[in-house]
C-alpha cells in the first residue's frame, strides 16, 4: 500500500510538472509571437507606385505621412485608410515587405473629360462621379464641358444624373471617342450654352462643329463619314462653322465675306 501510494503521488507531481512546463512554453510562445507581430509593424519607409494624376509627394502630403519619426504610430490599415480617402484614388494595396518598408500601389479612378461650372473644374470619372480638380493635377488633357444650361449647383452634387444637362456633354465625348477616336483627341471643348444646339471645338482646327441636343449621335456618325474630307480641304484655314443640324447636310461656313458657303450632302 505504502508502495502503491508513493508511486502515485510521483506520478501526480510530474503531472503537475509538465502541465506547468507547458504553461511555460506557451507564454514564451505568445510573447515571440506578439513581438514578432510588434516588429512587423516597425515602419521606418512608406513608398508610393501607380499614381497618374498627382505626384507621390502630394500624395504623401495628404495621407500625412511628411514626417518618418511618426511612422510608429501607423499599421497598415491606417495606410490604407488614409490613402483611400483621397478623392483621386479607387484602391490602395498596401504590403508590409520587411525591414520597415510598406509599400503602397494606388489604383486611380478613370477620368474622361472635365466639367467647368461654376467657375470651378470638376473630373468626370467613367462613374459619373464629379470629382474637384486638384491643386498640382497633371496628366489631363481631356475634353472640357463647358456652360452646362441648368441650374444645378454642382457643388453639391456627388454624381451626375439625367437631370444634369452635363449627362449630355459626356455622351457626345464618349460617341465621338467610340465612332471616331482620332477626332476624340481633337475635341478641346463641347460647348452646352444653347437652348437646343452644341457647339464642339477641336485643337488645331480654328472652327467650331455645330450639333442639336436630340440628334447628336447621327450627326456625329455623319461628321466621322467626311472627316478625312474636312481635313483635306484646301481652305481649312478659311473655315468657321461646320453645321451638321440639317437633315443629312453639312453645311461649311467660311470667314472670308467673298467666299459663298459650301454645302455637302449625304
Amino acid at each position: 500500500m505504502f508502495t502503491k501510494k508513493a508511486n502515485s503521488t510521483k506520478k501526480n507531481n510530474m503531472f503537475g510538472f509538465a502541465v506547468m512546463m507547458a504553461a511555460i512554453a506557451g507564454l514564451v510562445y505568445l510573447s515571440v509571437a506578439l513581438s514578432s507581430e510588434d516588429n512587423e509593424y516597425t515602419i521606418s519607409l512608406i513608398e508610393i507606385d501607380g499614381n497618374v494624376y498627382l505626384s507621390k509627394e502630394e500624395y504623401y502630403k495628404f495621407a500625412n505621412f511628411g514626417n518618418p519619426e511618426e511612422f510608429g504610430e501607423l499599421s497598415l490599415p491606417i495606410i490604407r485608410d488614409r490613402i483611400q480617402k483621397h478623392p483621386y484614388v479607387k484602391n490602395a494595396e498596401v504590403e508590409y515587405e520587411g525591414y520597415g518598408k510598406v509599400s503602397v500601389h494606388i489604383t486611380e479612378k478613370l477620368f474622361n473629360s472635365v466639367l467647368l461650372a461654376d467657375n470651378k473644374n470638376y473630373l468626370i470619372s467613367d462613374e459619373l462621379e464629379l470629382v474637384p480638380l486638384q491643386l498640382y493635377t497633371q496628366m489631363v488633357n481631356y475634353p472640357v464641358i463647358i456652360n452646362p444650361n441648368d441650374k444645378i449647383d454642382y457643388a453639391s452634387v456627388k454624381y451626375l444624373t439625367n437631370k444634369s444637362e452635363s449627362l449630355t456633354g459626356v455622351k457626345i465625348i464618349s460617341a465621338i471617342k467610340l465612332i471616331n477616336p482620332e477626332l476624340y483627341d481633337l475635341i478641346s471643348d463641347v460647348d452646352l450654352s444653347g437652348d437646343q444646339n452644341i457647339n464642339i471645338r477641336l485643337t488645331n482646327y480654328d472652327y467650331e462643329i455645330r450639333l442639336t441636343k436630340k440628334d447628336f449621335v447621327r450627326q456625329l456618325s455623319y461628321l466621322s463619314e467626311i472627316w478625312n474630307r474636312l481635313k483635306k480641304n484646301t481652305m481649312q484655314n478659311n473655315i468657321e462653322y461646320v453645321d451638321l443640324r440639317f437633315n443629312q447636310n453639312v453645311f461649311i461656313g467660311f470667314k472670308q465675306d467673298d467666299v459663298d458657303s459650301g454645302e455637302i450632302r449625304s
